[in-house]
């Protein structure tokens, strides 16, 4: 069986994407969204409440994170390797 660990190349290569490539914020937004939005789905259906204030704190800081990015995204676009660091 694999590991739920991701490979110390293909982390690599997503940073380098991140950092020169074309759609790094399209791929740094699925990141922050996909696989937090699969983990939620699961913490919802455990019978654990832990995991889902931690989840629903990840969310509140995502929104307000988005939030203020929408608004100053124009100088944060200036910024080199926004999207790696982000």
């Amino acid at each position: 069986p694999g590991s739920a660990l991701p490979r110390p190349g293909s982390v690599a290569v997503l940073g380098l994407y991140l950092a020169f490539g074309y759609g790094a914020a399209l791929l740094c937004n699925l990141i922050g969204f996909a696989y937090p939005a699969y983990v939620s789905i699961k913490a919802i259906e455990s019978s654990s409440k832990e995991d889902d204030t931690a989840w629903l704190t990840y969310w509140v800081v995502y929104g307000v994170f988005s939030v203020a990015e929408f608004f100053s995204d124009t100088f944060l676009y200036w910024f080199p390797f926004y999207y790696a660091g982000k």
